[in-house]
């Protein structure tokens, strides 16, 4: 899965992505500030995104597999909601900082 989520990262998603956006993110990276990645993006595909952009951090939705196999049961973990702030104050305790010091 893992090879599969970087080809499908570096051929389909890499030329669609803001350009105007990575500039921005350069700009913040320039003036300090740690770049964090938080999707609903299934993980396997999250994290190839998150290099992709230079990400410090990242959190995507984790789903169940036995065996090797995706399970039909809905996502373990799914960046949304209540969900979706805990995972970023995650990020931020992994980065030394709070939300309070964070920007969306």
């Amino acid at each position: 899965m893992a090879a599969i989520a970087e080809t499908f990262t570096a051929e389909e998603l890499e030329p669609i992505l803001d350009r105007a956006l990575l500039h921005r993110m350069d700009e913040h990276r320039a003036a300090g500030a740690r770049i964090m990645l938080l999707t609903g993006t299934p993980d396997f595909i999250a994290s190839p995104l998150a290099r992709l952009v230079q990400a410090d951090g990242w959190r995507g939705a984790r789903y169940a597999v036995r065996n090797g196999i995706f399970q039909a049961a809905l996502p373990v973990e799914h960046p949304l909601g209540l969900d979706k702030i805990r995972a970023a104050m995650a990020l931020c305790e992994e980065a030394g900082s709070t939300l309070r010091d964070a920007t969306a």
